[in-house]
């Protein structure tokens, strides 16, 4: 199967393309042109067989990379922080690119099935629920990147009649030095996890099995079309726990004290996770392979040959992250 992926150099792009080679499917990349994307296509020459570079608000951009392709997998958009500052840009991105795909798609004249990432965030503040949060819930909108993605899923269940969407809880990649340097600008955001509230992230790896599942069962006619799923990484796994657990394990993880509680929120339900009720899509795609000890495990075999230095240097690390904390001013 040809598989158009776009956003493919992302976090779950890279862990959805090595899957994707993985079950010998042919590998069709969407990318935005620039440096860091011409190194990526560098790197993974032996594993896709096309590059196209382009703008996804771009139609004729968008039909050219639909034509030749059996299947599409959506992962392009602009997430937090940046779309928490341009609204126009994830608004034109995530919701004006998901109906440039649909649009193309429907001009090939063929049932292209189409794999649509939205996220958990899309729930909104669910923390004073007394349930697990379930996949037929309501959707909220509480910022700009959550509506790019509500208006994508409403215009999908007008306008697409072949696909899946999967929301998804928090993800975090296969870890490595590299990953965590390339995610350590988000750092920020964890100073929105209340100690108290309910959190459940999930893998990239994970979400990738999901993914690439989902399109293989759309395609075959196996799979009950046109649904939403929530992906976390389940309670089984460890994945279900409290956010000053997560937080206390990720900088022990790092030989790193955890931040005072002064540099986090107030608010429980600032920050939109929870945890999920993700029974049917584990029934349906059989994702949930990765335990929250194997991820800990990795960091610390990362970083086993770092600790010297970040024990050395603990004190300005943590001067460093402390100052990305939104309440950080406030503290003082």
């Amino acid at each position: 199967m040809k598989i158009l992926i776009t956003g493919a150099f992302g976090n779950i792009g890279k862990a959805v393309l090595e899957e994707s080679y993985k079950r010998g499917h042919e590998i069709i990349v969407f990318e935005v042109e620039n440096k860091k994307t011409h190194k990526n296509a560098r790197n993974y020459r032996q594993k896709i067989k096309t590059v196209l570079f382009g703008d996804i608000q771009n139609f004729e951009d968008i039909k050219k990379a639909v034509r030749n392709c059996d299947a599409v997998i959506h992962l392009a958009a602009i997430i937090p922080p940046i779309s928490k500052k341009c609204r126009e840009l994830t608004m034109d991105v995530n919701y004006g690119g998901t109906i440039n795909l649909i649009n193309a798609i429907k001009e090939t004249k063929r049932n292209i099935p189409f794999i649509f990432t939205s996220s958990a965030s899309v729930m909104g503040p669910t923390q004073l629920q007394n349930k697990l949060v379930d996949r037929h819930d309501p959707m909220i909108i509480t910022g700009n990147y959550e509506e790019s993605k509500i208006k994508s899923e409403t215009f999908l269940k007008k306008n697409a009649d072949n696909y899946l969407i999967f929301r998804l809880a928090g993800v975090l990649p296969n870890f490595s030095v590299l990953s965590f340097m390339g995610a350590f600008p988000l750092m920020e955001e964890i100073f929105d996890m209340h100690p108290d509230m309910r959190l459940e992230m999930i893998m990239a790896e994970d979400v990738a099995t999901a993914l690439v599942t989902g399109l293989e069962k759309l395609k075959s006619g196996v799979a009950k079309k046109n649904q939403a799923y929530i992906l976390g990484g389940g309670e089984k796994n460890g994945w279900q726990l409290r956010g000053r657990e997560f937080i206390s394990r990720l900088f022990g993880s790092l030989s790193l004290p955890v931040p005072d509680q002064k540099y986090f929120t107030q608010d429980i339900n600032k920050y939109h996770l929870d945890w999920y009720d993700t029974k049917e899509a584990q029934q349906e795609f059989n994702f949930q392979d990765h335990s929250i000890d194997y991820f800990f495990k990795q960091i610390k075999k990362t970083f086993r040959v770092f600790k010297l230095f970040i024990l050395l240097f603990r004190k300005i690390i943590m001067m460093k992250i402390v100052r990305m904390s939104p309440y950080h001013e406030k503290s003082n």
